[in-house]
């Protein structure tokens, strides 16, 4: 029956507040990896979509480039790619 709900719907039936099961067994029994219950996205910056974006323009126009080579165009191109 758990293995027919999708991901976010098991994810669901976590019972935080009066559990009568550990968040481990809980986990253990829906089929979920315990750490990633506690797992919340983060929204991506602006920054890094216009960064995503540009690569894949890159990309497209030039497919046979490499990850290395659309890192030097994006240098040229004044964008910081190291962190």
């Amino acid at each position: 029956m758990v293995a027919t709900l999708s991901l976010s719907e098991r994810r669901a039936l976590v019972e935080w507040d009066n559990r009568p099961f550990s968040l481990g067994r809980q986990a253990e029994l829906l089929g979920l990896n315990r750490t990633g219950l506690y797992y919340q996205p983060r929204p991506v910056s602006e920054k890094e979509l216009r960064l995503k974006h540009r690569i894949d323009e890159i990309h497209t126009e030039l497919p046979y480039y490499g990850s290395r080579k659309i890192a030097e165009q994006l240098g040229r191109e004044g964008y910081d790619t190291c962190r």
